[in-house]
């Protein structure tokens, strides 16, 4: 992830902040040794990928206070019209 943070031909990375897609809020759990912190000094923007947009704003909370500042966010789950 360190290579990927790092590099400028990525426009973006969206940390998925989910698992099944059922989730009543987001998900901020991590793996393999990859922190939220790590975020702050990637040079893509961060788009975290959450299940419905009423999610973002506990998202933009949660990363600031780790350092990262988001760039929106791509929604889950399909809205119908």
């Amino acid at each position: 992830m360190a290579v990927l943070f790092g590099d400028e031909n990525i426009n973006y990375i969206s940390p998925q902040l989910y698992t099944t897609g059922s989730e009543d809020g987001n998900d901020y759990d991590t793996s393999q040794g990859v922190i939220w912190k790590d975020y702050a000094n990637c040079k893509a923007a961060v788009v975290p990928s959450i299940v419905k947009s009423e999610y973002y704003p506990s998202a933009q909370t949660y990363f600031e206070q780790q350092g990262v500042t988001l760039s929106g966010y791509i929604q889950w789950q399909q809205t119908h019209s």
